[in-house]
């Protein structure tokens, strides 16, 4: 049995560079009765927790 394993860009690149980057957050908001998503930046220190 041959597993393939894909590619990891992202997490290699996450692991390699240390320096904090900004994070897009995702805040889901109702107005006019409409799901609205916006995408908010959020610049604090990377952290391995996922913010709702």
């Amino acid at each position: 049995m041959q597993l393939q394993h894909e590619p990891s860009l992202q997490s290699e690149s996450l692991l390699s560079n240390p320096l904090p980057r900004p994070t897009l957050i995702a805040r889901w908001e109702i107005e006019n009765n409409k799901l609205i998503c916006r995408w908010v930046v959020d610049d604090r220190p990377f952290d391995s927790s996922v913010h709702f």
